[in-house]
C-alpha cells in the first residue's frame, strides 16, 4: 500500500495537489517497469476533515475533497492497476509537508492537448505584488513582461481566453486541451498544463542575466524543502505511457526577456 498525506497547505493548488499524486504514481509504475511490483496497488489518501466539503473562495466552483477526487479519476493508471482510499482526518499539527514538482503523471490519453482551437489561453496574476509569494511577479513586472501580459491582444492575431483556479478542474483541462499556446506565471496552471503536454509559455521566470538586479543574489521561494521550482530546466521524472524516464520537461518555455515573451506571441520566436 502507497501512502499520501495532504495537510492544509498541500490540498489547496493545483501545484501541491498534483505534485504529492504524481510522485505516488510516478513510483508505482517505475516499480512495475523493473518487475518488483505487478499486481494491483492500492493508494490510500488522507485529506484534513476541516477541507471536506469547503471551498477556497465563494467564487470557485469547486470545494477541495471534489478537487481532489476530479484528479484522481483523471491521472492516467499505472500499468499494474490502482485502487484509490480516501480518509478524512483530524489535523492535529501545523506542519507543512514537503513537495516539489519534478515529477509529472500524465492525464489519461483523451485529455492529452490536441490544439486547434485557434485561441491562446492566459492566466494572470491577481494577487497585490506585495504579496510574499509574487517573487516572479516581481520580475515580470520589472522585465517589462508584465506590461505586454497585460496588453496580450495587442501582440497576439488569436483570441484570448483567459483561465484561473476558480474555474472547475474539467473546464480548465478542456480549455487548455484546444488552446494554440498557454501563457502562464509559474503557478497553478504552469504545473497543470504539464500534466496535458500543453505547450506553455511562461512568463515573469526569467534566468541568469535575465533576472532584475533588485532581486538577483536574493532566494526564489520554493517548495517545503526550499528547493528551487520550475520544470524544463534539470532531469524531470516522466511516464509517456510506456515507460517512466527522467529527461528535460518539454511542454515548456521560458520567457527570459519582454522581447521573447513578444516574440512567442508574435508566432516569430523558434
Amino acid at each position: 500500500m502507497f501512502y499520501i498525506k495532504f495537510d492544509e497547505r498541500t490540498i489547496q493548488a493545483h501545484a501541491t495537489v498534483m505534485s504529492q499524486i504524481c510522485h505516488v504514481l510516478w513510483r508505482i509504475q517505475n516499480m512495475c517497469d523493473e518487475g518488483l511490483i505487478s499486481g494491483r496497488m492500492t493508494i490510500k489518501v488522507f485529506v484534513p476533515l476541516h477541507y471536506r466539503g469547503c471551498y477556497h473562495t465563494p467564487n470557485h466552483q469547486y470545494t477541495f475533497d471534489e478537487q481532489l477526487q476530479w484528479f484522481i479519476d483523471s491521472f492516467e493508471e499505472p500499468s499494474c492497476g490502482i485502487e484509490w482510499v480516501i480518509e478524512f482526518y483530524d489535523q492535529t499539527i501545523d506542519t507543512i509537508s514537503p513537495w516539489n514538482a519534478q515529477c509529472i503523471w500524465p492525464f489519461k490519453k483523451e485529455m492529452q492537448w490536441v490544439g486547434g482551437g485557434g485561441y491562446i489561453t492566459l492566466q494572470k496574476y491577481k494577487n497585490a505584488i506585495s504579496n510574499a509569494f509574487n517573487f516572479n511577479r516581481i520580475i515580470a513586472q520589472d522585465s517589462g513582461q508584465l506590461e505586454v501580459i497585460n496588453d496580450i491582444e495587442k501582440y497576439s492575431d488569436y483570441p484570448v481566453k483567459i483561465v484561473d483556479y476558480e474555474m472547475h478542474p474539467s473546464v480548465l483541462i478542456s480549455t487548455l486541451m484546444y488552446s494554440e499556446k498557454h501563457y502562464t506565471y509559474m503557478g497553478g496552471s504552469y504545473y497543470t498544463a504539464a500534466l496535458i503536454n500543453c505547450p506553455t509559455i511562461c512568463y515573469g521566470h526569467p534566468v541568469g542575466d535575465a533576472y532584475p538586479d533588485s532581486l538577483k543574489g536574493k532566494t526564489m521561494r520554493g517548495s517545503a524543502w526550499g528547493s528551487l521550482m520550475g520544470n524544463g530546466f534539470t532531469n524531470i521524472c516522466q511516464y509517456d505511457f510506456k515507460k517512466t524516464f527522467n529527461g528535460p520537461q518539454s511542454y515548456v518555455t521560458h520567457a527570459r526577456t519582454i522581447n521573447e515573451l513578444k516574440g512567442h506571441l508574435l508566432e516569430i520566436a523558434k
